[in-house]
């Protein structure tokens, strides 16, 4: 019977509008002020997000970060987004708190439409579309991915990689390459490239498994040099901290900590089927995600989904991504992660976001599957719907009868037999698909979850009394050690019985925690994100000799946290639990030595480590320099005219010839010029910046200007042009 004009029509928008409904309620607390706080976001994302709001608005491209870490990289950190448009946006229009909150739900709208249009793209039906991609996108792991933004953002572009793809070797055509480039791009651009990395693998499969698999790889091929050209601007800074901040002859990366446990695996399917979590931290569970959970209807469909021509390079990528998050739990994954490129990234679990976008795509065509058993061998489809039901039995009772088996899939294994049965008679009836879209809805929506309750926004918008006591005295940079940063101090909970969020996370601005000190104006030598820089690890651990140089006036620490050093005095601040101290020995901004003597970095260090207190006009150099002893009673000084993120200037007044000592981090980029005439960047005491002077004054003026930007920006902008002008022809020529 032929439908009607409004079955057609409400066939169409259906989807959409289901999709709306599951983002309204999944979010719903944004809309009463309240965010998401869990782990990196009030760690890391809400701090970076007001440093890039800042910069942005002052029209300046945010290369540097001068108040973390004696100064560090923040373009080259990729997670850091700078030139993701969604991060900005968001961020301009929310603010930095609840910005990344409205950046997570615009991702899980954009995840949904790319997994749409390309599974309708690969010939699924409206109602199977719905579900696979609604399966993905409000998934309680996606929804819950809000703790870590930029593997949601990157993640999120998967179904428009394969949209793109599938199109490319369908009909190959110059603006179809542009596209499947220009995709490919902005997925790193979302700053995880570990989730791009399996997406580029997707890519490469779905090119492999067509009829013309040569063809079809040398256009990807050409989409993927091409893409390569657009992502430079931001690749080359970030293999160039790589090489910079890794100790030389130290592994890259951990490479199985944090591996996919096989009761992880089974908890994709059955709620919490891994908890409790195995101990410790870094032991047999990963500790990543806060859930892996796509649901049991939606993994049922999918393994129904059998093995076809167009499903193949779906199939292919999952078992890859699997074998891969599984990491220590599998021998020929250890051996795969051991080479490049995947020996450079940490947590092997990450993986398993491949694993799971597959699960979900393959539920499309599951669906439609079943369809057509139900029309053409309806048998078959009562042999599916008791082999489904089988499952859920069996499921219920190994919970019971192995002892091996956790807590949590003694709850979850119940609600996988309730689910799974109803699929079973769901397919009974007559609009099947509708029943299963409706059924999949409402299980995104109940179905049990860990999650980390929403917070209020304003919370995270209080002052500082801790930063404002430092404020009102003179100080330089600060030593912070607060909670997640103390060693033995749990740095991620989960949430209390009372249903409310850690008090570490609600209070996080008002002690410090982690990056707070970025939104009140201060500087520290402390960091979180991207791996200690291993010269600045070396430094610090040569105790108070070290701190002095740094020009740390200030160490905030847990209450009752011993100092390794002497010296600093303590006092009580405003909240209870938290001690500041004053540490009166600390070194200026910048000093002049006359006194150098050329040391490789691991004598520098071996020095700083043998004194009790820095000397004043000392320093060890990477290079030889020529330097003279002052008169009696002469005293050089330097004082700071002006200074931005990537520029200093300084005046100086030398008595005779000596080296200015910045206690600013040494990194490759940096230039100094002196009057005018540029001169070699010193490495002094192995971790600091210094410049050779003549006597007399001088206007010293240090920028960071690294040819890796450089470089990359000429390229990338030729490729985005390119991007523009090959889509601008495409469309003239349609």
């Amino acid at each position: 019977m032929a439908r009607g004009p409004w079955s057609r029509r409400l066939t169409r928008v259906g989807p959409w509008v289901g999709a709306l409904i599951l983002a309204v309620a999944s979010f719903h607390w944004l809309l009463a002020g309240q965010v998401q706080s869990a782990r990196d976001l009030y760690a890391q994302f809400f701090p970076e997000t007001y440093v890039l709001l800042e910069r942005w608005r002052a029209l300046e491209v945010p290369l540097w970060l001068p108040q973390e870490r004696l100064g560090q990289p923040f373009l080259a950190l990729l997670y850091t987004q700078v030139f993701y448009p969604p991060r900005l946006l968001t961020g301009l229009l929310f603010g930095h708190v609840m910005g990344p909150n409205a950046m997570h739900v615009f991702h899980c709208g954009w995840a949904f439409a790319g997994a749409f249009v390309a599974l309708r793209r690969a010939g699924r039906s409206h109602g199977a579309a719905f579900i696979g991609s609604a399966g993905w996108a409000f998934s309680p792991f996606f929804v819950e991915l809000s703790q870590n933004l930029a593997f949601a953002s990157t993640a999120a572009w998967a179904g428009w990689t394969w949209w793109a793809v599938d199109g490319l070797v369908r009909a190959p055509s110059l603006r179809r390459v542009a596209l499947v480039a220009l995709i490919q791009a902005a997925t790193f651009h979302a700053g995880a490239p570990e989730m791009w990395l399996w997406q580029a693998m997707l890519v490469v499969l779905a090119a492999s498994f067509t009829r013309t698999p040569r063809r079809s790889l040398a256009l990807v091929a050409g989409a993927g040099a091409w893409a390569g050209l657009g992502v430079l601007v931001v690749a080359l800074p970030a293999a160039e901290l790589v090489l910079a901040w890794t100790d030389p002859g130290a592994p890259v990366a951990g490479l199985t900590a944090w591996s996919m446990s096989w009761q992880q695996l089974v908890s994709i399917a059955v709620p919490d089927a891994d908890f409790p979590r195995a101990e410790p931290f870094f032991g047999a569970d990963q500790r990543f995600f806060f859930t892996l959970l796509l649901g049991p209807a939606v993994v049922w469909l999918a393994l129904v989904s059998g093995w076809r021509r167009r499903t193949r390079a779906l199939v292919a990528l999952g078992l890859v991504c699997g074998g891969l998050a599984l990491g220590a739990h599998l021998l020929p994954a250890q051996w795969v992660l051991a080479l490049p490129p995947f020996k450079f990234f940490r947590f092997p679990v990450k993986y398993a976001v491949g694993l799971l976008f597959v699960a979900a795509m393959l539920a499309a065509f599951g669906v439609d599957r079943l369809r057509a058993l139900a029309r053409r061998r309806p048998e078959r489809l009562q042999v599916v719907a008791m082999a489904g039901f089988g499952v859920a039995v069996g499921l219920v009772l190994s919970s019971r009868v192995f002892d091996e088996v956790r807590g949590g899939f003694l709850e979850g294994s119940r609600w996988a037999f309730v689910s799974v049965t109803l699929v079973a008679v769901v397919l009974q009836v007559r609009a099947r698909v509708l029943a299963l879209a409706l059924w999949v809805t409402v299980e995104l929506l109940a179905i049990p979850r860990r999650r980390w309750p929403p917070s209020p926004a304003s919370r995270f918008l209080e002052p500082s009394p801790i930063a404002a006591t430092i404020r009102g005295e003179p100080h330089g940079r600060v030593s912070l050690r607060v909670d997640m940063d103390d060693p033995g101090t749990p740095w991620c909970t989960t949430p209390d019985v009372d249903d409310e969020a850690d008090r570490v996370v609600l209070d996080s601005r008002k002690r410090l925690s982690v990056l707070r000190f970025l939104e009140e104006g201060l500087s520290s030598t402390s960091g979180y994100g991207f791996r200690d820089p291993w010269r600045l690890e070396r430094a610090f651990a040569q105790g108070r000799p070290a701190f002095q140089l740094a020009g740390v006036t200030h160490l905030v620490r847990n209450a009752g946290t011993p100092l390794r050093f002497t010296g600093p005095e303590p006092f009580p601040t405003a909240i209870d639990d938290v001690w500041l101290w004053r540490a009166r020995a600390a070194f200026p901004r910048s000093w002049v030595v006359h006194r150098v003597a050329v040391m490789d970095d691991d004598a520098a260090f071996a020095t700083l480590g043998r004194a009790s207190d820095a000397p004043a006009d000392f320093a060890p150099v990477d290079q030889s320099v020529s330097v003279e002893a002052p008169p009696g009673g002469c005293t050089s000084t330097v004082s700071t005219r002006d200074e931005a993120p990537e520029r200093v200037v300084q005046t100086v007044e030398a008595c005779t010839k000596g080296v200015v000592v910045l206690a600013d981090a040494w990194f490759p980029g940096w230039s100094v010029d002196v009057d005018g005439v540029d001169q070699p960047v010193l490495r002094t005491w192995g971790f600091l910046r210094g410049v050779a002077v003549p006597a007399g004054t001088h206007r010293l003026t240090w920028r960071y200007q690294p040819w890796t930007f450089r470089v990359g920006a000429w390229a990338s902008s030729a490729a985005w042009l390119g991007f523009a002008l090959a889509s601008w022809r495409g469309r003239k020529r349609g």
